[in-house]
């Protein structure tokens, strides 16, 4: 059995949580959901998605500072290149790029190893 109160206690956790994302609607959940309207349940679904939101927004705000401090790091170690920002860096592609800079890199080192081989015979 229920424990008595925890629906209503659900129900105004509810409409609390959809206020603070500014849903102002007022609404009625039924405690038997196949006898509740369907844009109750549709509300209902929309409670569940703000929770959601609200875990991944927390989530975010955590890991922010520590992707900040990151960041500085990153560029402060002058590693990066002048047009190579924040927003550059997420574009699609860019980890193609890299590794054919790579692939470059690594056949430019080679070939300069044989021709420092070959002129030392």
């Amino acid at each position: 059995p229920a424990m008595p109160g925890r629906f209503a206690t659900y129900c105004q956790g509810l409409q609390k949580r959809l206020a603070r994302h500014g849903f102002e609607r007022s609404f009625q959940l039924n405690d038997d959901p196949d006898r509740q309207d369907k844009l109750a349940t549709w509300i209902e679904y929309l409670g569940f998605e703000c929770v959601e939101y609200d875990k991944h927004t927390n989530i975010i705000k955590r890991l922010q500072q520590q992707h900040d401090e990151a960041w500085k790091k990153l560029v402060d170690s002058k590693i990066l290149r002048p047009l190579e920002t924040e927003e550059s860096l997420w574009t699609f592609g860019i980890g193609f790029q890299m590794k054919n800079e790579e692939i470059e890199a690594k056949k430019a080192v080679k070939s300069a190893t044989l021709t420092m081989q070959s002129a030392e015979k």
